[in-house]
């Protein structure tokens, strides 16, 4: 009783078992436990008391029976052998087998302890493959690849890396990183290194490295931690070779000097010549009885002088508003459509034309988010009215209306001339960019006035007067932001966000730039923004520890180094949502 009691207490602890067990006596099995039929997909009486060997692949078979055979013959106690086992629906599969001698019921028996290996074996085939074609793509980019200790030395290259610097892939190992930095004082290399071998995440930092001839090779630096349980134990290094746009740049922007150069030159000069020619031309007017036909030269002369100094402004105008254009202020647009229309007046000789406004905008009604550049729209679009007009007296009416969704001012300039034909509407505005999308006419106004609406966040487009009949009047439509006042935080901070520089930061730059893309694209005025230059003697730092530089801290949230994007954005998010934010 006993005996049989420890019997079945055996059989069902290995039938408990995760591992297949088997037990062969005289070469047929007589014990098999659930995980071994789960294995081969066999019901326990197909199995029991059937020869083994039905289960072996004839191509592995051998390799049991050889162990078998060793066993008999010698006093080994156990083997371990891998083989493929037949599945009852025809499918192999690779199993480890430990073989060990073994009783069956006071009969000479083998034990098997058998472990499915197939899908073990998937993983380690399909983990090779993917180094497989990790190391190709890795051997055959064309952007330089380079993998770090933490203490820079180059664990790995590519032969794109070996290109740039000029070194073969095994000269390149075991090198330091800094070995190959630019010696220009002005580079920010050592700290873009420093930056990466800290395990900071860099995206696309511009930096100069020396090749072995000893030149300086701009390079765009992108780089990632790699990681092991947690803890940084290497550097992904990137480095792209930005030589080329480099060079296109600094053309670039020697031709833009050279551009303003010729332009203050022309502005200047060319202005003083126009004076002059205004001067002669009022002193003839004045002096002398011209005859009509005399005089009526002399008033389009002096148009067209007039025309000539609003070109060369123009052009002024044009580079300032798309290099640098004045900040963005509350401003009453009543006041520069009054401006603008006293120009216009002033531009036309009364016996010529006579301009006649109808206006339902009032002083102190709007506010938009504009700045000087804006009067400059209205005249362009009411000289022109008075340019085109077939009539002495040029009637214009100007509306404005606000349009709540958009948060934006709506006003419209009809006029009742010649109109705008459709084929022109869209082309009327490009007197820059490619030559085929430039539309040959008088004068640069109106792609001024679409650039100067562009840098305000606002539009600027052509209808007709009578929809559907150009024939009837031009209307003349601009949209421009209103302007949004902004509380003050209530916690009482000068800004929501501040960041600190100094000028011997060459991080700081680059990570204002990305605070103000950020804070751009997401809608946040740049009044909230608070810039503390800590080289600055009139900074009050007192109270303040002085951080890491660069540092920005967006409410309570901190952030220092390299300013990630994504990272910044989601504190900004943060930011939004909270109760207190006064945008």
């Amino acid at each position: 009783m006993d005996e049989a009691h420890a019997s079945v207490s055996f059989f069902d602890m290995i039938d408990l078992a995760t591992d297949g067990v088997v037990v062969i006596a005289d070469g047929s099995v007589v014990v098999a436990n659930t995980s071994f039929l789960k294995m081969v997909a066999y019901e326990r009486d197909d199995i029991i008391g059937h020869p083994f060997d039905i289960l072996l692949d004839p191509g592995t078979a051998h390799i049991f029976r050889a162990a078998k055979d060793r066993m008999e013959s010698s006093a080994e106690e156990r083997a371990t052998v891998r083989v493929k086992l037949v599945t009852k629906k025809r499918s192999l599969i690779t199993v480890e087998m430990l073989v060990a001698k073994s009783m069956h019921k006071g009969c000479p028996s083998l034990l098997l302890i058998v472990r499915d290996m197939t899908q073990e074996l998937e993983l380690r085939d399909a983990l090779a493959a993917s180094e497989a074609r990790y190391k190709a793509l890795f051997d055959s980019s064309p952007v330089a690849h380079l993998t770090l200790s933490r203490a820079g030395t180059i664990t790995q290259a590519n032969e794109a890396a070996a290109r740039l610097l000029g070194y073969s892939v095994d000269d390149l190992l075991r090198r330091n990183i800094t070995s190959f930095l630019s010696k220009a004082h002005d580079d920010m290399g050592t700290q873009v290194v420093q930056a990466a071998l800290e395990g900071n995440v860099l995206k696309q930092v511009e930096m100069r490295v020396r090749n072995k001839s000893g030149e300086d090779v701009w390079v765009s630096v992108t780089s990632n931690p790699l990681t092991e349980n947690g803890k940084v134990v290497a550097v992904s290094f990137r480095a792209a070779d930005i030589s080329r746009r480099k060079l296109a740049e600094a053309r670039a922007q020697t031709e833009r000097e050279r551009a303003n150069l010729y332009l203050d030159v022309m502005t200047h000069d060319l202005n003083n010549v126009n004076q002059t020619i205004m001067f002669a031309l009022g002193i003839l007017e004045e002096a002398f009885d011209l005859p009509d036909e005399a005089r009526r030269l002399l008033v389009e002369s002096q148009l067209n002088v007039r025309r000539a100094a609003r070109i060369i402004d123009n052009l002024h105008q044009i580079i300032t508003v798309t290099e640098s254009p004045p900040i963005c202020e509350p401003v009453d647009p009543h006041r520069y459509m009054l401006e603008a229309i006293e120009a216009v007046r002033q531009d036309f000789a009364p016996q010529e034309r006579r301009l006649v406004v109808n206006m339902n905008m009032q002083d102190g009604v709007y506010r938009v988010a504009a700045h000087r550049f804006l009067r400059t729209v209205f005249f362009n679009i009411i000289h022109n009215c008075m340019m085109f007009s077939p009539h002495q007296t040029v009637t214009v009416d100007v509306s404005a209306r606000v349009i709540p969704a958009e948060k934006s001012l709506e006003i419209a300039i009809e006029d009742y001339g010649p109109g705008i034909p459709d084929s022109m509407k869209e082309f009327i505005f490009k007197r820059t960019g490619q030559p085929q999308a430039q539309v040959i006419g008088r004068g640069l106004g109106l792609t001024l006035s679409d650039l100067i609406m562009r840098s305000l966040s606002g539009r600027i487009w052509a209808e007709d007067r009578v929809k559907g009949d150009h024939t009837q009047g031009a209307r003349m439509v601009i949209r421009i932001p209103v302007w949004q006042d902004i509380r003050v935080p209530e916690c009482g901070r000068a800004a929501c966000i501040l960041f600190y520089k100094s000028r011997h930061c060459l991080f700081c730059e680059p990570s204002l730039e990305v605070v103000r893309e950020a804070m751009k694209n997401m809608g946040i005025p740049e009044c909230l923004l608070q810039i503390l230059d800590i080289d600055d003697p009139d900074v009050d730092l007192s109270g303040e520890s002085l951080p890491v530089l660069p540092y920005v801290r967006v409410c309570d949230s901190e952030m220092s180094g390299l300013i990630n994007y994504d990272d910044l954005v989601s504190i900004l998010v943060t930011l939004e949502l909270k109760p207190c934010y006064p945008g």
